[in-house]
């Protein structure tokens, strides 16, 4: 159900046409499938009709269409939905548009910024598992840190006690 139909049955809005582009009745299907905007932003993204998937049901669509992803498609795909939904909010509720290019601008810089931090975060977890390796035996491993701020000169430093199993015994700073 769309979130106009959601409202019209509540009797809080009459009105149920697209807030985008006042033409047709809003729908799910309409927004992030049928809309000549969504379809123009995808092409911008590089992403042309994949497939000739034209599933009645909206869920099964998305189903069908999903599962003919790559890893890197579905997350752009995933950004580009949620970037659909936020405009079309931003019209409805501010009555803000936002133009194409700067949809498709801020699809392309979130994926490049969720793809950068989840590079970093496999590069710290590859680093954690170098630097810390489990003890043999009954042995307990203590790890001690310290750092120094020149500018603010001030220092932390810290510790971290682990057992055989990796569990955090004791810790302070």
């Amino acid at each position: 159900m769309s979130v106009l139909k959601s409202l019209k049955v509540r009797k809080l809005v009459e009105n149920m046409i697209c807030p985008v582009c006042q033409d047709e009745e809003e729908t799910v299907s309409h927004l992030f499938r049928d809309y000549n905007f969504t379809r123009q932003v995808l092409q911008e993204l590089g992403i042309f009709n994949s497939t000739c998937n034209r599933e009645t049901s909206w869920k099964m669509w998305l189903a069908t269409e999903y599962g003919n992803l790559t890893d890197e498609e579905f997350k752009i795909r995933t950004i580009h939905l949620w970037a659909i939904w936020y405009n079309k909010n931003k019209i409805f509720h501010k009555g803000k548009t936002v133009l194409k290019r700067d949809i498709v601008g801020f699809i392309n810089a979130y994926y490049a910024e969720t793809t950068h931090i989840g590079e970093l975060i496999k590069c710290i977890n590859e680093i954690n598992n170098i630097m810390w390796q489990q003890p043999k035996g009954d042995i307990i491993k203590i790890n001690f840190d310290m750092s120094f701020n020149q500018n603010q000169h001030s220092s932390m430093s810290g510790i971290v006690v682990r057992n055989k199993n990796g569990l955090v015994m004791a810790s302070c700073s």
